[in-house]
């Protein structure tokens, strides 16, 4: 496991595992966050032809995740405010990537 450095905005560094460390690289190729005052999530975008292996590593990450099919890709929401938060804090949002 990874550790993140140390931030001045928290007391604890967060740590970064495998399966997090991988759906920190697929935010950033092709995902948003979305939240409001009672939920938030992660979203994930791929071709239907990718959706098996991003089922899988959802999974065998134990992230709380739906699919939602669109009409030429699939959307992966990962459930989690404190998450989308985090990810938005450490690794910005939208063109601020």
């Amino acid at each position: 496991m990874v550790q993140a450095g140390p931030r001045p905005s928290r007391t604890k560094p967060h740590c970064v595992d495998a399966p997090l460390a991988w759906l920190l690289g697929r935010y950033l190729g092709d995902g948003w966050t979305r939240y409001t005052n009672r939920r938030g999530c992660v979203i994930l975008a791929c071709g239907k032809h990718k959706a098996e292996s991003l089922r899988r590593h959802l999974t065998e990450g134990r992230f709380q995740w739906r699919e939602i099919e669109m009409r030429t890709a699939i959307r992966f929401i990962i459930h989690g405010k404190a998450l989308a938060r985090w990810i938005e804090r450490e690794f910005g949002k939208g063109a601020s990537l």
